[in-house]
C-alpha cells in the first residue's frame, strides 16, 4: 500500500464530505456503506494505523478550513476504529483538545476523559 496516495485519496473524500458533496454514510434497505469504505476494503489494521499517523501529521495544514476539518475528523475517527488499537498516534491528542465538540467518537475510542 502506498500511504501517500491512499491518504491523498482519503483526504479528497474528506474534503467532499466536509463541503456537503458526499454523505458520510449512505443507507439502503439492505446495507449501509461509508464514504471511505472503498479505500478501506483491503486495508489491514497496521496499514490503517500508518495512515492515521500520517493523517494526524496533516492536521496543521487542515485545521483552518472548517469544511475540510469536519471531513478530516470523520476520516481519522474511521481510521482509528479500523486500526483496531487504542494506541494514540502522535498529534491525535492535540486534535481532540482543539476540537472537543467534534471528536466525541475519538474520545470514546481512546477512552479519554471528557475533560481532557
Amino acid at each position: 500500500m502506498n500511504v501517500d496516495s491512499a491518504l491523498a485519496e482519503l483526504l479528497a473524500i474528506a474534503k467532499r464530505i466536509g463541503a456537503g458533496n458526499v454523505p458520510r454514510y449512505q443507507h439502503s434497505e439492505t446495507f449501509t456503506v461509508g464514504a471511505f469504505d472503498m479505500v478501506f476494503t483491503n486495508l489491514r489494521d497496521v496499514d490503517a494505523f500508518r495512515l492515521l499517523s500520517h493523517a494526524c501529521q496533516q492536521y496543521d495544514s487542515i485545521k483552518t478550513d472548517a469544511a475540510t476539518l469536519t471531513g478530516f475528523i470523520y476520516l481519522i475517527s474511521d481510521l482509528a476504529r479500523k486500526s483496531a488499537t487504542t494506541e494514540m498516534p502522535p498529534g491525535m491528542q492535540q486534535i481532540v483538545l482543539d476540537n472537543p465538540t467534534q471528536t466525541s467518537e475519538l474520545r470514546e475510542w481512546y477512552r479519554m476523559d471528557s475533560n481532557v
